[in-house]
This record gives structure tokens, C-alpha cells and sequence, in this order.
């Protein structure tokens, strides 16, 4: 039985919920993430969004169980009948009566609208009586110049690519979503079809999240899609945003004629649409307060492809001033977009080197607010999620550090990155996602300090006035691929992380870099051994292969001749540099958190040097004249301590070329080489 709250979640009970049929077998989630030669973006290519799909394409086994994964904890029903909220008025519910009596298609006798078998054998035999009363409805409400239903053909699958019927938008004022060919670029509504017997909750679910989800990626600014289920006897709304999918109770269409009109016309107006981002004199446009930027290109950069959750989406926008710059929205608890918003306008604010810089910020309205108005009863302040949409406006930096020009440029870059995190970190921010698409090359013609910066905050942690206090691990962040080894077996045991971990990370990263590019926008056939596995999603086994990389790395063997010595000593001198401290970590500072045996300004003073005595090993190998003053240079904002030498810095002297076992992960290590 359903709790009596207004809205429930019954997780343990609607996945098994059977209306008719026998449940569909739904797999587990079992997706690897393997990143080949060079590692895809967050973000979904657009050009696998943008183009409808094939017609009668049959779903993979992989979308469905991601779908199922996102949903399951995600499902909610509307304890209210959906009509009640706002309520008819008289002379509403009036005119929709009238309506019903002279449509001519359905019979007051018998209750029934007269164009549906009463026992048909397939939904094939509804469909177009659906269409005629659907588009009959559209016409008498005034909205059938814009909207029109069609039917789509398409085979009997157990779960289809396209709807039965679907609301088509043939012209919107503000937006570019009409034309006369249906497909998921301007579907309004989804209308899925299944004869009554064969209903079962869960199919029906999976089944309409992926028509919305393809609305979602295709259309671009949709907040919130409504599909609907059509039976022979029954109607059903399914609402779906980025905090997941909400039901409405079957409506018995021949018993309640009133409410299934009510439902239908609903379901033509509320769209959705994010009225940020909008159509004028042919020009796409995203708005925040007062300020509009025209948006370069029709399409976004990247969407993110989850149907729930934050459901970033990222523009190329220009200003007044011919400025490029990137507009992310996205949702996410209103709470931490506060937060989140107070670090990167404090980071602004202080112009931190090193940092990608925010032009400007937009809040908009709950998400839940956004649906709530007619087809579904939920009141925000009851909605578990609370999911609110914003824009953030920031520098636009092009390329990532896997797309530098050449060699110079790649460890200036990953120079001035590290700069910008030693920065973050100065002022109590953690960024704790380092990976190569947060790791940008700066504008051209940058100073020393911008040649690269540091984006991404989405997981930053504020660390409070003391950055080197004691901090907790969070496996949740960054990527199998690049993450620490302390990240990785903190999942079995609790370890001390802190900036010790990124600087680990910025090291993965440039090793990939040298493993995998023989020349800028160049790739080997192979992957190294050396790396492989590190992106197993195992992180036992990450761990184990990274944790016998550092103790028997031999740069040389790793380096493409591309990058030459120059490359391999710096390799080598970070790898003493981690493999001393993580010694440390493991057999002493683990166990007496209060010991450090530097303070943070020294360890990044340290790893930087290290970088910048390759930048004149370099300059001097490829003959260029570089200003020494600006090779050794630290950012305005970190003061430089002392620098010592390799030889000279602390506990370094005690680690060898061949340290062996780094790590002794006792039997976690011997299961996972098994």
C-alpha cells in the first residue's frame, strides 16, 4: 500500500508491480569504461544526438540497464489525482463537456468512445482512432496551428526506438523545433500504446523514458517531458526531468471522458521548454537577467546523455563585445549550486592564475516548479530532490591538454594548471576531479600563469581554514583512469587523500600523454602496457597496475620518441617525488594523521620546479630563447618558498631507481592479479 504523503517513492514495490503480463527481464548494470587511445569527453557527441534515430533501431541491452539503474531509485507517484491541481473551473469543465457531446465520438449511452474495439487483439487497431480523437481535440482547443499528432510505423519489439503516436510541434514561437517530417527534433509528447493485458509498470517505464530521453538530446532545452500511455481503457501521464520520472494514476478514458480531454490538452502545452535559451531573427540566443549571447552553431558543444541528474548541457556563446564563452546549464540541488556559486565567484573574484574565470552566473526556478503547474500535483517543498536549473558563464578555453600543438606548449600548460590548483588550494578549495578535460590550454598569447588553467568544480570540496587538516576520501570523484591509488583502495581501506592526490593525478595524466601521443593530434596503434588497466572499473585492480607502474617505471621504455629525454627525466623525477610521499602516507602518515613532513606551499614549490627545469632542459634542446625570470616564476597568489634539489629534498634520498613494491596491498593485490 502507498505511504500517504503526496508523493512516494515505492522502490521495492513498483518494479515489480504487474498490471497484466509477465514481468520483462531487465539486466544489471555492468557498463566498462574504456577509453582506447584518447579518452571521450563527459559530454555526448552531439553529432550522435543530433540525427534522428533509425526507424525500428533495436534498443541494446546496454542503454536499457542504464536507463533501468537511473530510474529505479527515481520513480514516483503522485498520491493526488493529477486533474486536481489546479481544479476545473465551472465554465472549464463546461466547455469540455460540450465538447464531448458534439465531437460526435463518443456515445453518452453506452460510455464509450465509439471509434475503440472494446477487445481488440493489437494496439494496431486503436491507433488511428486515437489520432482522430487527439487531433479533433487539438483543433477545438485552437492550438492544431502548431500541433498535430502523427502516426509512426514501426515493428513489434519488446522495447521500441519510436512512439505509436507522437505530438508534433510544427511551429513555436521562440524556438526552431516545427517542421512538417515527424521525428524526436520536434515531438511535443510521445503517445506509447499497449493493449491492457499487456501493461506491466516497469516495461511501460523503461519504455517512455527512451522516447524522452531522445527528446531530451535532440531538442536541447527541454526541462521536463510528458509522455503518455494509451490502452485501450486507460490513460496514464509520465513526467520526466532531471530528478527522474512521475506517475500518474491510470485514468479509465470511457468511465472519466472529462479527465482523459482534460489530460490530452494538458499534455499540448506543457512543453517544457528552458525559456533561456530561445530563437530570434534566425539567430539561437541563451539568456541570463538582462543579457543575451548569441549562441555559435545551432547545436550545443556536449549534452550530457543521463536522463537524471545534473543534465549538463554547454553552449558556444558570444557576446556584445565579440568575447567567446561557454554557457553550462545545468540542475542540481539547490543547495550546493549556493555553494558552488560562492567558490567560483570567490575564485573570481580574487583572479586567481591558473583558474578558469566565470563571466557570469544565472538561477533559475526549481525543475519541480516547472512541471508541477497542470499535469502533476507536487509541490516542490515535498519533492525529494529539489533539482534547480542553472547557467554558468565561463571562459571559453578550446582545446584540452590532449590536443596541444607541441611540446613547448604542452608543459607550459601543465605547468600553469598545477599553479592554478597550488591556488585553490591556497585558499580552501579542493578540486579533487583532475583529468584531461579539466585540464585546458590557455587563450593565445597567454601569460605565464594563463598558458593553461584548471576547470571544473562541479566536484570541488571547500576544505575550511586549514587546507593540511586531516580529509576524508571520496571515491565518487574523477575517474578510474586517472585517480590516485589512495582513491582507489579507499574503497576497502579508509586512507588519508588530499591535494598529494591530485598532484598524482596531474601525473597519470601526463604519462598517458607520452604513452599514447607520438605528435600533437597523433596517436599510437597500440596502448602502452604500462597503462593498461588503469581504467578498469575494478579499482582494486587500478590500483594494483598503478601501484607497479611507480615502483618499476622505466620512463624510457614509456616515452614515445616524440617526446624524447626531456620528457622521460621529468617522468622519472615526479615518479621519485610521489614515490616518497606515498611511502610516507602509507607506513607512517596514515597512521599518525598530525605528521607532514612538508607544509603544501613546499610539495607544490617542489613538483612545479620540476616542471620548469624541463621547460629550459627543453628550451635548450629545441634551441629557443626563453626568459629565465619567467620560467621560475610562481603565481601572484602562492608565495614561493625556497626551492631546494632533487637531491636535496626531503626523504628523497632514500628512494632508488628500482624501489620495488611500493605498496604492500597484502591479498587485495594477489586476487585481483588472479
Amino acid at each position: 500500500m502507498l505511504a500517504d504523503s503526496p508523493l512516494v517513492n515505492p522502490a521495492s514495490d513498483w518494479w515489480q508491480t504487474n498490471v497484466g503480463a509477465e514481468p520483462v527481464p531487465l539486466n544489471s548494470v555492468g557498463c566498462s569504461t574504456e577509453y582506447g587511445p584518447v579518452p571521450p569527453s563527459d559530454g555526448f557527441p552531439v553529432e550522435q544526438c543530433s540525427s534522428s534515430l533509425e526507424v525500428n533501431r533495436p534498443i541494446d541491452e546496454k542503454e536499457l540497464s542504464t536507463l533501468e539503474a537511473e530510474l529505479f531509485q527515481r520513480t514516483y507517484y503522485t498520491r493526488e489525482d493529477p486533474l486536481s491541481c489546479p481544479p476545473l473551473t465551472d465554465e472549464g469543465e463546461r466547455r469540455i463537456e460540450e465538447f464531448i457531446d458534439s465531437c460526435g465520438l463518443y456515445d453518452r449511452t453506452s460510455s464509450r468512445w465509439v471509434d475503440l474495439p472494446e477487445d481488440p487483439t493489437s494496439s494496431d487497431f486503436f491507433q488511428e482512432a486515437f489520432q482522430r480523437i487527439l487531433n479533433t481535440l487539438l483543433v477545438w482547443s485552437n492550438v492544431s496551428a502548431n500541433r498535430t499528432i502523427v502516426c509512426l510505423p514501426r515493428e513489434t519489439r519488446q522495447f521500441n526506438a519510436f512512439p505509436a503516436l507522437a505530438m508534433c510541434i510544427t511551429s513555436l514561437s521562440g524556438h526552431r523545433h516545427g517542421g512538417t517530417i515527424p521525428g524526436y527534433q520536434n515531438y511535443a509528447t510521445p503517445i506509447e500504446m499497449k493493449l491492457e493485458k499487456d501493461r506491466w509498470l516497469a516495461s511501460d517505464i523503461i519504455q517512455s523514458a527512451i522516447y524522452a530521453k531522445q527528446c531530451f538530446l535532440q531538442q536541447h532545452n527541454r526541462d521536463m517531458v510528458p509522455c503518455l500511455l494509451l490502452t485501450e481503457k486507460h490513460v496514464q501521464v509520465f513526467i520526466f526531468d532531471k530528478n527522474g520520472v512521475t506517475l500518474s494514476y491510470p485514468v479509465h478514458i470511457h468511465k472519466n471522458p472529462l479527465a482523459f480531454v482534460r489530460i490530452a490538452i494538458q499534455a499540448s502545452g506543457a512543453l517544457g521548454f528552458d525559456p533561456s535559451v530561445f530563437w530570434k531573427e534566425g539567430a539561437r540566443y541563451v539568456s541570463y537577467g538582462s543579457t543575451s549571447l548569441r549562441i555559435i552553431g545551432d547545436s550545443p558543444i556536449y549534452i550530457n546523455p543521463k536522463l537524471v541528474g545534473e543534465g549538463s548541457t554547454c553552449w558556444k556563446v558570444m557576446d556584445e563585445q565579440g568575447r567567446i564563452c561557454l554557457a553550462r546549464s545545468f540542475a542540481t540541488r539547490a543547495c550546493k549550486l549556493r555553494q558552488e556559486l560562492e567558490w567560483m565567484s570567490y575564485r573570481d573574484t580574487q583572479g586567481l592564475p591558473g583558474v578558469g574565470r566565470m563571466v557570469g552566473h544565472y538561477e533559475g526556478t526549481f525543475l519541480s516548479v516547472v512541471k508541477q503547474p497542470r499535469l502533476v500535483n507536487c509541490p516542490h517543498f515535498f519533492y525529494p530532490l529539489l533539482n534547480k536549473k542553472c547557467y554558468l558563464f565561463l571562459e571559453h578555453y578550446e582545446r584540452s591538454i590532449l590536443q596541444f600543438n607541441d611540446r613547448m606548449e604542452l608543459l607550459c600548460a601543465f605547468r600553469d594548471a598545477i599553479a592554478g590548483h597550488a591556488n585553490l588550494w591556497r585558499v580552501g578549495i579542493w578540486h579533487r576531479d583532475i583529468r584531461p578535460k579539466n585540464v585546458r590550454i590557455g587563450q593565445p598569447g597567454s601569460s605565464v600563469g594563463r598558458r593553461g588553467v584548471l576547470v571544473g568544480l562541479k566536484r570541488a570540496k571547500r576544505i575550511g581554514p586549514n587546507p593540511a587538516a586531516f580529509s576524508y576520501p571520496n571515491y565518487l570523484t574523477g575517474d578510474n583512469t586517472f585517480k590516485s591509488i589512495s582513491l582507489l583502495t579507499s574503497t576497502v581501506t579508509p586512507i588519508h587523500t588530499d591535494y598529494l592526490d591530485d598532484l598524482e593525478s596531474f601525473f597519470y595524466i601526463l604519462c598517458y600523454v607520452c604513452s599514447v601521443y607520438q605528435g600533437p593530434q597523433t596517436t599510437v596503434d597500440q596502448i602502452s602496457p604500462w597503462i593498461t588497466d588503469w581504467d578498469s572499473d575494478d579499482p582494486l585492480r587500478s590500483a594494483t597496475v598503478k601501484n607497479n607502474f611507480l615502483s618499476t617505471l622505466r620512463p624510457d621504455d614509456l616515452v614515445t620518441p616524440y617526446f624524447g629525454e626531456t620528457f622521460s627525466g621529468l617522468i622519472q623525477n615526479l615518479r621519485k617525488f610521489l614515490v616518497t610521499y606515498m611511502w610516507i602516507r602509507f607506513n607512517v602518515f596514515n597512521q599518525v594523521p598530525h605528521l607532514r613532513q612538508s607544509p603544501p606551499e613546499v610539495d607544490y614549490a617542489n613538483f612545479l620546479q620540476y616542471f620548469d627545469d624541463a621547460i629550459r632542459d627543453l628550451d635548450v634542446e629545441e634551441s629557443t630563447q626563453v626568459d629565465d625570470a619567467d620560467l621560475l616564476s610562481y603565481t601572484s597568489s602562492v608565495s614561493s618558498p625556497e626551492i631546494g634539489t632533487p637531491d636535496t629534498m626531503i626523504g628523497l634520498e632514500d628512494v632508488k631507481d628500482d624501489i620495488g613494491v611500493l605498496i604492500d596491498l597484502g591479498p587485495m593485490s594477489s586476487a585481483v592479479s588472479e
